[in-house]
């Protein structure tokens, strides 16, 4: 089965639950299907991860140095208020990297 490899960039919210634009956590996916703006992403582990998809963006950079680099697509999503706690604890990029492990279809950024 053919992947889509998408970054992840999840944005803080502020404790009214608004999103205030920083990044808090970043990854990589290789999905099955890319995202839409609404839809809930589920990482379930553990501790779960819920994310709303709030963007999604395509790069186009024919002069990036490396050919990998040509094309990118961005998902930006806020985390739900239930994950904001396992979100807290991924900063640490220690903790990122043992997470991601559990999930053989997400990587380091």
């Amino acid at each position: 089965m053919n992947s889509l490899r998408y970054d992840m960039l999840i944005l803080t919210t502020s404790d009214d639950g608004k999103p205030d634009g920083e990044v808090e956590l970043a990854f990589s996916v290789d999905g099955i299907a890319l995202p839409r703006v609404g839809d809930d992403l589920y990482f379930t582990a553990d501790d779960g991860l819920v994310v709303e998809v709030t963007k999604v963006e395509h790069w186009f950079s024919p002069n990036a140095p490396d050919v990998t680099q040509h094309r990118s697509i961005t998902v930006v999503a806020n985390a739900h208020w239930s994950s904001r706690e396992l979100v807290q604890k991924l900063k640490d990029p220690a903790a990122l990297k043992l997470w991601l492990a559990g999930f053989p279809w997400l990587r380091e950024r």
